[in-house]
This record gives structure tokens, C-alpha cells and sequence, in this order.
């Protein structure tokens, strides 16, 4: 499919078509025009884990480094045919080499960089039911990397609403007794509607007046912090009749002052759980 016959076609895709171009994407892709694409979702076949059985397939490639090089051009043609305000999701995973992880993803973050892409996010895909993995010395791999890319560095389309979900009460709890998230440069920037002002509509209960946004900065008038819990039983449980002193468990023990024992020797104070 010649360039200006797959620009016709996209043409006609606004129509709500579905429009499929079948073919390599080194030839495809190069034939696609410019700034034509808001949004595209990819998972490239990755570094030297599947045999697609074809000639010149992309991920046999004989080095990680060509591998680099071969994707570092499609990033290019991503960038070229990606509008002002487009994005990019792409879905890679790691592999293995001579023992060792190669960092696919990681290299192919910094390549993507390079040619121009903003990295928004590193998204960690973890799979609750990963495939079996034979290795018996070292964990198996049960996720993958989600590049989360944009052309420019601000002014492009993201709905956040569309993926907020609540606050935990734990983060919630931790906002009442004053701990702060990002520090002022992020409270400067959130606005009226970000996480300070937000977690103040979920607190607004102690606040003096209705208006939850009068109740001023949660660093300057933090809730009263809850009660230190009290250790004393767990600290008899810990030390049983006919020992020398603290039962450890695991590396650290609990004393009957209240306080924690490290297994090398320091203390500090109980405080209060989540």
C-alpha cells in the first residue's frame, strides 16, 4: 500500500471504520504521514522471547543493542506521525541473558528520550496469574512495563478523572496527623483541586466552619496524633519464662520499656501502627 493511498484510508477511518494495515511496520509504518496519530497502544514483539518463525522478525535480533537500534528507529516513526497533543503506550517486558536481566524496558525508555518522548510514567503491569517459570534461584517474573509516552511535555489530552480512585484510609489517617505528600512545590502546582484540598473535603469534619478549604495547611493545624499503642502485653508475650531476655522475632524485638530492639543493638521508641 503505497503513502498516498494509506493517507486516503485514514482519511476514511475518521468515519469510524475500522481501518487494519497489514504488513511489516518498518515498510507500513514509514508510509504512515505525519501528525496523523493521537494515540497509539503497542506491545513489539519483545527481546528474544518468542519465535514468530519469520524471516528478519523483530526481537532475534543478535545483540540487545541492535534490538535497541531497531526500536530506537520505530520511536522515531512514532514520533513523526504522533500530532502535538498525541501519545504512546508501549508494552514491553525483560529478558534474560547469561543470568542476567538485559533491561529491555529500561534501555528502551532511555532510547525513546533520546529521540524526543517524554516518559510520563514507568506503569508496572503485575500480573496476579503470571506464567510458570522454572528458575528455582530467584523470584519469576510476574510483570511487565507500560512506557506511558507523549510528544510534548505539557499541553497534551489526559482525562485523570477517568482513572481516580479514593483515597485509602490509611493515606487519609496519615493526612490528619499532619504528614505532608510531594512537598510545596507539588501543593503549589495541584491547585484548588489537588490531593491537599481534596484530602481537606474528605477531613472537613474537624475543621472550624463548613468551608473545608478555611481549615488552612494540614502541617499548620494537624489533628491530635491517635495514642501510642501500648506494648506491654505483646512485650510479655514476647519474653517467656526461663528466657535471658527479648524472644526476637525476625529482626527486631519487642522490650518491656516500650521500646523496639534492632537485632544489632539500637533502640528507638514504640509508635503508634497503621
Amino acid at each position: 500500500m503505497a503513502k498516498h493511498e494509506i493517507s486516503r484510508c485514514i482519511n476514511l477511518a475518521h468515519t469510524g471504520e475500522p481501518l487494519i494495515i497489514d504488513g511489516s511496520v518498518e515498510k507500513k509504518l514509514s508510509a504512515v504521514p505525519d501528525a496523523c496519530v493521537q494515540t497509539t497502544v503497542t506491545s513489539p514483539p519483545y527481546y528474544r522471547q518468542k519465535d514468530y518463525d519469520s524471516k528478519d522478525q523483530l526481537g532475534w535480533e543478535p545483540t540487545v543493542g541492535d534490538y535497541v537500534t531497531k526500536m530506537t528507529w520505530i520511536f522515531q516513526e512514532l514520533w513523526r506521525v504522533t500530532n502535538a497533543t498525541g501519545s504512546c503506550f508501549f508494552v514491553i517486558g525483560d529478558t534474560y541473558a547469561n543470568k542476567t536481566l538485559q533491561l529491555v524496558p529500561q534501555r528502551l525508555a532511555i532510547a525513546a528520550c533520546n529521540v524526543g518522548w517524554t516518559i510520563r510514567n514507568d506503569l508496572i503491569w503485575a500480573k496476579t496469574d503470571a506464567a510458570p517459570d522454572g528458575a528455582a534461584d530467584r523470584w519469576r517474573f510476574s510483570h511487565e512495563h507500560v512506557l506511558f509516552m507523549t510528544k510534548a511535555a505539557r499541553g497534551y489530552k489526559f482525562n485523570a478523572d477517568e482513572i481516580r480512585v479514593p483515597y485509602s484510609p490509611v493515606t487519609l489517617r496519615r493526612w490528619a496527623n499532619g504528614q505532608q505528600y510531594g512537598g510545596d512545590k507539588s501543593r503549589k502546582e495541584a491547585g484548588p483541586k489537588g490531593p491537599a484540598i481534596q484530602a481537606r473535603q474528605d477531613l472537613h469534619a474537624p475543621c472550624q466552619g463548613d468551608d473545608p478549604a478555611r481549615c488552612g495547611g494540614m502541617r499548620d493545624r494537624p489533628l491530635p496524633p491517635r495514642p501510642l499503642r501500648d506494648v506491654s502485653a505483646r512485650a510479655d508475650r514476647a519474653i517467656r519464662p526461663g528466657d535471658n531476655g527479648p524472644k526476637r522475632s525476625g529482626l527486631r524485638s519487642i522490650c518491656r520499656d516500650g521500646h523496639f530492639r534492632g537485632s544489632r543493638g539500637a533502640e528507638f521508641p514504640a509508635v503508634s501502627g497503621d
